[in-house]
């Protein structure tokens, strides 16, 4: 019976730090170094978008994460290595940005690319704590285990920090379905949604990129409807296609052939 006692204390204790929110319904915090190539795009000092490292120095983030006015650049800064929303890690000013419209490249004037780049002023310090990660370039499967980092508040730490959410994608005819009548679902986009009910895709931000196997494939471009829909969907701009090699060859991965 003694045995048993320090396991009845354990459960109570972690039934007792539920209970004043230190361990919250879904919340899988994470580090990281589950997620080195994620940065923080922040916007005249505060977090705005996420991002993704493809490069010793690009990031890729979703078109409306850089200012329209793409001169703009001391008002952009890219914080890579920190678990932590608008703290820790190292701030990087930038160089250039980049938007991609459909006319970018006119073999890909049919396509979709609501992607942009940025380059930062100075080469990323590689660590386990920043890397950089390669788009993939094939189709989706299903078969894929996909996930992202949202951002969750650690009560215990009173800081926002990274989150794990688990993803399934959706077959493109459920997701035009899915948002007839509100978006159009064209060219490369397409859409997430948590692969349980306890991943809520609406703490993943735009610009959030989603991964499996350690390559990139797809950037959040929307979660404007992740509340309206108890499915929690959010619209991505999957890199399979043009937009996959339009950042491959930016951050200079590949040798150009356009």
């Amino acid at each position: 019976m003694m045995q048993s006692y320090p396991f009845v204390v354990g459960l109570v204790l972690l039934f007792c730090l539920a209970r004043l929110g230190y361990c919250k319904v879904g919340a899988r915090y994470a580090s990281i170094k589950q997620y080195p190539f994620q940065i923080s795009v922040e916007m005249d000092n505060t977090h705005y978008c996420s991002g993704a490292i493809v490069g010793d120095q690009w990031v890729v983030t979703a078109k409306s994460c850089i200012p329209q006015n793409t001169t703009e650049v001391d008002r952009v800064k890219v914080r890579a290595g920190s678990s932590y929303l608008a703290s820790g890690g190292a701030l990087h000013s930038v160089k250039k940005l980049m938007r991609f419209k459909r006319s970018s490249y006119d073999m890909y004037r049919h396509m979709n690319t609501d992607i942009s780049m940025i380059k930062v002023e100075i080469p990323f310090n590689y660590s386990p704590y920043v890397q950089w990660s390669n788009p993939n370039l094939e189709e989706l499967t299903t078969k894929l285990k996909f996930s992202a980092a949202g951002y969750a508040k650690d009560r215990k730490k009173r800081k926002t920090r990274l989150q794990m959410v688990s993803l399934k994608n959706l077959h493109r005819d459920e997701c035009i379905d899915m948002f007839e009548g509100k978006i159009n679902i064209t060219g490369d986009m397409g859409c997430f949604v948590g692969a349980t009910k306890r991943d809520d895709t609406c703490t993943m931000n735009v610009g959030t990129p989603i991964a499996a196997d350690g390559l990139i494939y797809a950037i959040v471009i929307n979660k404007d409807y992740c509340k309206s829909n108890g499915r929690h969907p959010v619209i991505v701009s999957q890199l399979e296609n043009s937009s996959g090699t339009i950042v491959q060859t930016m951050a200079e991965f590949i040798p150009r052939t356009f």
